[in-house]
């Protein structure tokens, strides 16, 4: 395992980067959100990322990171649960969301404890969110493990709150099975195992659910991420200027990997190989990209541009706590994984 110092916050605090896997699958890891910096499946890294810590903390993508305490949206900023009203920051104004937890575990600088042994190579980031942070309540330790295990990279988040609390964890990679730099993802194709998804307002907030038959959403079987499908006239697809939408798993495909039974989420098939995303929770995320267009360059100076890359986010819904749903309960562990595995076609 290699560790290097990636930079140091305003603040003082160092950054630290650490590099572990097999000559196969390699990932580096930052302190800084958590943050999956570098992916590279035999030789050829498939996300998105930055060169310095500067970048990251002047873009608002979440690139690679850690999202908490709640990935994705929760409506008006606020959610009411034992009778009380629970207030976060409005951080998407022009929506009027609270977006990955307002400040969130992606701005966070987390310890690290590196693994090393039989079962695999890998990393252990762990912190303490207080009471109050971005207005969730409860103090919440949260640890999340890395680890690389043949052609797979596994993320196991483990969570306990002293108080009930919203909490929905995942990671904000951008991937590119034609390597990061290569350009649009449209030659790329996509399989969601998703029988049906959610349909979202003009804040992007669920109001309901329907079936992905029939629509542009359905990628039951995989399919090409054209630009003829992003750029459609479905009135969903414009909602989210293209794929900005929940799907719900349908759970008819699973896979035993480390010992863990985990329901087959997507798949997404370039030249570098083929990606399959399992996992427990019970939805994905998917997300084109399409505002991926800050001035900072990626890696090795490479611009940034929307829709070459593509988000694949194991979740639960958007908005889930003003549903009763997504709760962690006082005392209750959160306990849950999502195995990245690569494959060469």
């Amino acid at each position: 395992m290699e560790v290097r110092e990636f930079g140091v916050l305003p603040d003082g605090t160092p950054v630290q980067s650490y590099t572990f896997g097999s000559s196969t699958l390699q990932a580096t890891v930052l302190t800084y959100g958590g943050a999956l910096q570098k992916l590279c499946f035999r030789g050829t890294d498939i996300i998105c990322g930055f060169d310095t810590l500067e970048d990251y903390l002047n873009h608002s993508g979440c690139q690679g990171a850690l999202i908490g305490r709640y990935a994705n949206r929760i409506a008006g900023g606020s959610y009411s649960w034992g009778g009380k009203a629970v207030t976060l920051p409005v951080n998407e104004p022009d929506r009027g969301n609270c977006l990955h937890g307002g400040s969130g575990f992606h701005t966070k600088v987390w310890e690290a404890e590196p693994v090393t042994g039989e079962s695999g190579e890998g990393l252990i980031l762990s912190r303490i969110s207080p009471d109050g942070e971005d207005g969730f309540p409860g103090t919440v330790a949260v640890s999340v493990s890395y680890l690389i295990l043949d052609t797979c990279l596994y993320l196991h988040y483990l969570a306990k709150s002293d108080a009930d609390t919203a909490f929905n964890m995942t990671n904000h990679s951008y991937f590119n099975m034609n390597g990061f730099g290569s350009g649009p993802i449209d030659t790329q194709t996509l399989q969601l195992f998703a029988d049906r998804m959610s349909v979202v307002n003009s804040s992007l907030i669920p109001v309901g659910t329907q079936s992905v038959e029939g629509t542009p959403f359905d990628f039951q079987s995989p399919k090409a991420l054209s630009p003829d499908l992003l750029n459609g006239s479905d009135p969903q697809m414009i909602l989210g200027n293209g794929l900005d939408h929940n799907f719900y798993l349908s759970g008819d495909e699973s896979v035993a990997l480390a010992g863990t039974e985990l329901n087959c989420a997507a798949v997404l098939s370039g030249t570098a190989g083929r990606l399959t995303v399992c996992t427990d929770l019970p939805c994905i995320q998917v997300y084109s990209a399409n505002f991926m267009n800050g001035p900072e360059p990626m890696k090795g100076g490479i611009p940034q541009k929307p829709r070459h890359a593509i988000c694949l986010e194991t979740q639960f819904a958007p908005d889930s706590p003003n549903r009763g749903e997504a709760i962690l309960r006082a005392g209750e562990l959160f306990d849950s994984t999502t195995a990245f595995c690569f494959e060469s076609i």
